[in-house]
């Protein structure tokens, strides 16, 4: 479905295989794309907001955030009324059921 490295065979004067090289699945450039997202991950992202931690976790800035009011989902609250209405009745199995919300015109 991919991409899939070239492989390339060496043969002997008889026709058969001697041996193979496939291609690397990873350039250099790829490689240091990779590695260098395991360390922002692992190192610099902080694991509670996913911001950098240089950021979110210095001191002097913990009074310069600040909070707007929320944004409401309103898919997700007529979800949450659906799937409330199921609780309240034990013969529908609300944890098999898919809701089906759609948006009015």
């Amino acid at each position: 479905m991919g991409w899939e490295p070239t492989v390339t065979y060496q043969t002997g004067a008889d026709g058969r295989v001697i041996s193979s090289l496939a291609e690397s699945e990873w350039t250099p450039d790829e490689q240091g794309k990779m590695l260098a997202l395991s360390y922002y991950d692992t190192v610099e992202k902080c694991p509670v907001c996913g911001g950098p931690k240089a950021e979110c976790q210095d001191p002097d800035n913990e009074m310069r955030y600040t909070s707007e009011p929320p944004v409401r989902c309103f898919y997700r609250t007529a979800v949450s009324r659906e799937q409330e209405q199921w609780r309240n009745d034990e013969r529908r199995i609300p944890e098999a059921l898919i809701p089906q919300i759609r948006l009015k015109e």
